[in-house]
């Protein structure tokens, strides 16, 4: 393994990163649409790919990122997706979540580690940190063992968590973190890498408060090598043939959609550059057309995924998850009674000690259907 001298998310770092194939895209590759469409690629070209390990995995979409996209960013054709809060939540957090393994194992990490691997030199890792080969003299790792540092939200924590009560590791709640450590395994040649996941308390502005140590997830990954055989192959193949060739792969639908939103975004930014408001208000009304068409569809499709989980909730449940994806938080609704205090004030007023039951009666609503708020949990 080759260690680089290059600063993480300095315009040096983000440079050899896009010319390299690295652990944060690993789980592009095992998404089903992906990898049978690489398979595709690569049977058009008389190379056979062992895809079943990579579709084991079980992952359906991975954040919208697919063959084309992943070489679009690093062929410069559009840019890169700028850090999300949660996001941005976890990098500013790996410090302490290192910081915090180091105290509890007792040995001192090498922090913040880029290297490409002996075998490939294509092959990135930006490491948050690296376990000495001490650590553990029971086994060989050259270079150290990968240490994974996140800060999930609470859905993710739930569903890691979730892994574990069902006997698995509990990073394959997230198989997609799952894919990056098994990269990083194969890059700095050791036999598993550590993961290290610490949700964070934040007040009410959204600052730091303190990590929750006492839910804290650190755990062994083993090296998967049936896994990593499948993998190195695919990897291999997208990037000689796409990256290295600056060949363009077939889009799939999503990837056009991307096209015609960027397309129209920067046809907006020519008019509004070039002064020609006209253009651009129209751009601004046939998009606010569009939006209401799909807002219509959205709550339509609304209604119709709320009877599903109502078909499903048990008396008196508050939460239903369906697919492991969507979250429905019931809030019950109560009957009221309308002017009560005015009836009162009114009977006493007519010299009665009563407001009538009949009065009572036609004034009070009747209970409403819970409330419903919906949360996709893999946006959190």
């Amino acid at each position: 393994m080759k260690v680089l001298s290059v600063e993480p998310r300095t315009p040096a770092w983000y440079e050899v990163r896009s010319e390299s194939w690295t652990a944060s895209t690993a789980a592009v590759l095992c998404v089903r649409e992906n990898a049978e469409l690489l398979r595709d690629c690569a049977k058009d070209r008389g190379v056979t790919l062992d895809i079943e390990p990579l579709l084991e995995v079980g992952l359906e979409s991975f954040y919208g990122n697919t063959l084309w996209k992943e070489w679009a960013v690093k062929t410069g054709r559009i840019g890169r997706e700028k850090d999300n809060p949660n996001m941005a939540r976890g990098k500013a957090n790996e410090t302490r979540i290192v910081q915090h393994f180091q105290e509890k194992k007792m040995f001192l990490v090498q922090a913040d580690v880029t290297a490409t691997s002996s075998i490939d030199p294509w092959l990135l890792a930006s490491f948050d940190a690296l376990a000495p080969q001490s650590s553990d003299p029971s086994v060989r790792a050259p270079y150290g063992f990968p240490v994974e540092a996140k800060c999930p939200a609470f859905p993710s924590r739930k569903k890691m968590f979730d892994a574990r009560k069902a006997g698995k590791l509990a990073i394959m709640g997230l198989p997609y973190y799952w894919c990056q450590v098994q990269h990083q395994a194969l890059v700095a040649e050791a036999p598993y890498a550590w993961f290290v996941a610490i949700g964070a308390e934040l007040d009410a502005d959204g600052n730091f408060v303190k990590l929750l140590e006492d839910f804290s997830i650190m755990e062994k990954v083993p090296r998967d090598e049936r896994f990593l055989e499948a993998y190195h192959a695919a990897a291999s193949f997208y990037y000689q043939t796409f990256i290295y060739m600056c060949e363009e792969p077939p889009k799939v639908a999503s990837d056009v959609t991307l096209l015609e939103q960027l397309a129209a975004e920067a046809a907006f930014d020519r008019a509004i550059a070039g002064d020609d408001i006209q253009e651009a208000v129209a751009l601004y009304l046939e998009a606010a057309a569009e939006e209401a068409k799909l807002e219509a569809r959205r709550k339509m499709l609304e209604a119709k995924v709320i009877e599903a989980a109502n078909a499903v909730r048990k008396a008196g449940e508050g939460v239903v998850i369906l697919a492991d994806r969507l979250e429905f938080t019931y809030t019950p609704a109560k009957g009221s009674v309308s002017w009560q205090k005015v009836a009162k004030a009114l009977a006493k007023k007519a010299g009665l000690d009563e407001v009538p039951t009949d009065v009572i009666a036609a004034n009070t609503g009747k209970a409403g259907n819970d409330k419903v708020a919906i949360k996709d949990m893999e946006a959190v």
